[in-house]
């Protein structure tokens, strides 16, 4: 239901027709890598100088130690995009003019291609959910992380951000870890090998889901002793997929070093992190841009952690080391409210696997007989009504992208369009600020 309703939507909605933000602002960044290999055939971007006027717009680049211009991200995201490009960029060769690689044809197959990974991951995230519950509970779990989370957003309404695709990527890598721990071959384990750099290549920060291999499986009754015991057995499969990491990077690597002299180079350059001073509770709780606030439904994946040693015990340290090294990590960036954004989009991608503890505080509700479960139910379609709700004030303007504050919150409250007096209870001010420019939404 929820894959027809992805296609039904697109088909109809056809964002790409519309004056809509699809290649702008990181986009331009990820997608850079594309026209300028297969269109211009020069990854120096050399010819942005000799057409300014027409070209700056499209790319954002900075300059390395060595005087050249380097795109800001890694290739992942353009490796991802690939297929949806060559698509766009065959017909239009066959009309005689590749328009740069940025007319509505790119345009159209990069939001297609979202809706596929979407479309994708839905289906993993299925598969993952009636392993252990039943069918009523994981499907209300399914309606809970597309329809009463931001993913719906980043599905639609900015369908070139890392975060679909990040969704789908972290569901692929469990469904083959849990094959590979029941028939661990040669093949499958080259498979999780590049699957793992590229989750690496796409967005650094999931690379923690490598915590599942030591925790996913470790329980009560599989003890530390058994699990270092497995893993000992499977030792040179381990450094093989290791090995296998580290393939995709090979190109970024010679990338860097062409153009910044460097085999490991930090573009992001100004931007850091701020190890001794987490953003934890403002990026759970605050009016600006607080996870929990904004997406009030993965409450219940929180209260549900507990409950995995009850009905995922596989997942019971793994899920929970995995969203708490992230939480920390991602709230140690400077930007810990990740620029213009619909609620804090850098959680999105741990969806799929926080389906488990989110299922299992719906099922232990399940458990509890008839009216528990009726108030669950309940509860989830209210969070599914507020996001859609919350997504129209975010469309109309009364939920700002960068700016919201506690004054602003509760004046939007119950309305689709914003106040007169909106503007002014607003705050511009960003509080960790390094000397750059951030992208609005």
């Amino acid at each position: 239901m929820l894959i027809s309703y992805i296609w039904i939507f697109n088909f109809t909605d056809m964002a790409w027709r519309r004056n809509n933000c699809v290649l702008c602002y990181d986009a331009l960044s990820y997608y850079a890598y594309l026209p300028a290999t297969f269109i211009h055939h020069d990854l120096s971007l050399s010819y942005v100088q000799e057409e300014p006027g027409a070209l700056d717009g499209h790319y954002h680049y900075h300059l390395s130690p060595t005087g050249k211009r380097i795109i800001k991200t890694s290739y992942g995201m353009a490796l991802l995009y690939l297929p949806f490009f060559l698509i766009a960029y065959i017909a239009e060769y066959f009309r005689g003019d590749l328009h740069g690689g940025f007319s509505e044809e790119y345009v159209k197959w990069i939001v297609l291609g979202a809706g596929l990974y979407a479309s994708i991951g839905l289906l993993l995230l299925r598969w993952l959910l009636d392993r252990f519950f039943n069918p009523i509970v994981s499907g209300l779990t399914l309606l809970a992380i597309f329809l009463g989370t931001n993913l719906l957003f980043y599905t639609f309404s900015s369908p070139s951000m890392p975060h679909v695709y990040g969704f789908t990527l972290l569901l692929l890598w469990l469904y083959c870890y849990i094959k590979w721990l029941e028939r661990p071959t040669i093949s499958s384990t080259i498979i999780i090998g590049l699957l793992s750099g590229i989750i690496a290549l796409v967005r650094p920060t999931n690379v923690f889901i490598l915590v599942f291999i030591p925790l996913w499986g470790l329980s009560t009754e599989n003890g530390i002793l058994h699990q270092i015991g497995l893993l000992f057995s499977r030792r040179w499969k381990l450094l093989l997929m290791g090995m296998c990491f580290f393939i995709p990077w090979i190109p970024q690597f010679i990338y860097w070093h062409y153009q910044a002299g460097n085999w490991l180079f930090f573009s992001y350059q100004h931007e850091r992190f701020f190890w001794d001073d987490p953003e934890i509770i403002n990026g759970l709780f605050s009016y600006k841009k607080g996870w929990l606030l904004y997406t009030p439904v993965m409450v219940l994946a929180w209260l549900g952690l507990p409950l995995l040693n009850r009905y995922v015990k596989a997942a019971r340290w793994a899920v929970p080391a995995l969203l708490f090294l992230s939480l920390y990590v991602l709230m140690c960036w400077w930007s810990w409210w990740y620029g213009g954004s619909y609620g804090n989009r850098a959680f999105i991608d741990l969806y799929g696997l926080l389906a488990l503890p989110l299922a299992a505080s719906i099922q232990f509700c399940y458990d509890k007989g008839r009216n528990a479960a009726i108030a669950a139910s309940i509860l989830v379609l209210f969070f599914i009504g507020h996001n859609i709700f919350q997504m129209e004030q975010y469309k109309h303007g009364a939920i700002h992208y960068i700016a919201m504050t506690k004054e602003a919150y509760w004046d939007s409250f119950g309305r689709i369009h914003p106040s007169k007096t909106f503007d002014t209870l607003l705050n511009h001010k960003r509080p960790r600020q390094p000397e750059l420019n951030e992208p609005e939404p």
